[in-house]
């Protein structure tokens, strides 16, 4: 009778479960605990480990391989590379959430770890940097009180537009976004002109029409979902506020251009980290009580997602402090004629037709010409 009930357990015959229940001594082996967010985590290293050997494989290379404006071409077409794929993979999590439209783990955790990695990345680099920073470091100049007062508007700013792309990505309709994305170029341009005090020329501003008029094609492609509504509004409060903290990233890196970059990004990542935390305090408490609730719904994917993060925030910042705040949008823009041809490979995007793919090519058309200028002369900064 024994082997007969294990038999009927194993080929899992309906009703046999009832006649287990007859021998209580016969029972299923209990699975072991497993936490798969811990288990995952080793995506993560991987991510930063071929990031930081790129990094030092490509800053003693890339600059003979393609001098001058080439080599901020090149590191501007990786940044579009990174970009698609945090969205591709923030849409991706978004759809394996309770109910499609949600996420199994808190956005401000994969945020926190993120930036705990830029920190760690950006130490180590300052540390093997050629500038001898032991010897070279003046704390007085490089952690003064004003110079951490400049990088809390952007830190601040960068958590928020964060966790506003997970949220507008994570609607099951992300026509608003697809719509009113682009106009983080408008935005930039403007809040540019506002604190460098400087002329973008005519051919910039050739392409940035041809990038609004991709945005009037998009509108008129998804009328219905271009209407003010609360995700329209949404998705506009993200470009303004992604707009707003890159210039402002900008302007508090090239106010004092000769402190290493590393350094500048060390203070601004501590400051997302403080703030991070205190909106998990807020908003999510339980999560900061251990290791396990914190990781809850992590994957391999969020690992990597949060891996790749840092490797973007790493480049991007370099983008600003050696190009401009329109290179690096017009970059970050060029990601939408990218997610427009490649989403609805994966099942995630909408359609493709031919207002739709009108609209990526006239905005892919003003990006490239605003790349192609380079950066802006601008005066010195003087405070």
């Amino acid at each position: 009778m024994k082997e007969a009930a294990t038999l009927l357990l194993i080929l899992n015959v309906p009703g046999s479960a009832s006649k287990l229940q007859l021998h209580p001594h016969i029972s299923e082996a209990p699975e072991a605990p497993r936490n798969d967010a811990l288990s995952s985590a080793v995506c993560l290293p991987m991510v930063l480990m071929i990031a930081l050997g790129v990094g030092f494989f490509g800053r003693k290379v890339a600059p003979y391989i393609f001098p001058g404006r080439p080599c901020g071409l090149v590191m501007c077409a990786v940044y579009v590379a990174l970009a698609a794929y945090i969205d591709i993979s923030i849409k991706m999590l978004a759809t394996s959430g309770p109910e499609s439209r949600d996420y199994a783990f808190n956005p401000v955790c994969v945020i926190l770890v993120s930036e705990t990695c830029k920190l760690m990345m950006s130490i180590v680099l300052a540390f093997t940097s050629g500038c001898h920073f032991l010897e070279d470091f003046d704390a007085s100049k490089v952690i003064a009180f004003a110079d951490v007062a400049h990088l809390m508007l952007p830190a601040v700013l960068l958590i928020v537009s964060n966790i506003l792309v997970f949220e507008a990505l994570a609607a099951r309709d992300t026509s608003p976004f697809e719509v009113f994305r682009y106009t983080t170029i408008m935005w930039t341009a403007a809040v540019w002109k506002l604190f460098f005090r400087s002329n973008l020329g005519l051919a910039r501003s050739t392409a940035i029409l041809l990038v609004f008029s991709g945005i009037v094609v998009n509108y008129f492609t998804h009328r219905a979902a271009g209407k003010l509504s609360w995700a329209s509004l949404r998705v506009i409060a993200l470009t303004f506020c992604n707009a707003f903290a890159s210039v402002a990233n900008e302007f508090a890196l090239k106010r004092k251009y000769s402190h290493d970059i590393n350094i500048q990004n060390s203070v601004l990542y501590v400051l997302c980290i403080l703030f991070s935390v205190m909106l998990l305090l807020l908003d999510d408490p339980s999560r900061l009580t251990s290791l396990v609730s914190f990781f809850d719904g992590f994957t391999s994917l969020s690992w990597t997602l949060a891996g790749v993060q840092a490797c973007a925030g790493l480049l991007a910042s370099r983008l600003l402090k050696y190009t401009d705040s329109l290179m690096k949008t017009s970059a970050s823009c060029l990601r939408g004629p990218v997610l427009v041809l490649v989403l609805p490979c994966f099942g995630l995007g909408q359609r493709l037709d031919m207002s739709s793919l009108t609209s990526a090519i006239l905005v892919a058309a003003g990006c490239l010409g605003c790349l192609s200028q380079g950066p802006v002369a601008f005066p010195s900064i003087r405070l």
